[in-house]
């Protein structure tokens, strides 16, 4: 039986592990909560970040990212 026109494996996988979010609909949904939550201090971006650089540094942080060095960088101001 398909589930909103998918296969029918679809719905168990998709509901069966943890979910990712890949799409940008789904960042444009999230990312504001969590700049304000961040911003408000009610949560630590340090369980998001793994490294914080400069602002000045933003090109070493997508380079970091790229090679693997890094998942997440924090870019400061």
């Amino acid at each position: 039986m398909a589930v909103l026109g998918r296969p029918a494996g679809w719905a168990r996988t998709a509901w069966s592990r943890p979910a990712a979010c890949r799409s940008r609909r789904c960042r444009r949904r999230f990312l504001p909560e969590l700049i304000r939550l961040i911003w408000e201090r009610k949560t630590d971006p340090g369980r998001v970040f793994d490294r914080t650089l400069p602002l000045e540094e933003a090109a070493e942080a997508y380079r970091a990212m790229d090679e693997r060095r890094a998942v997440k960088v924090l870019l400061t101001v």
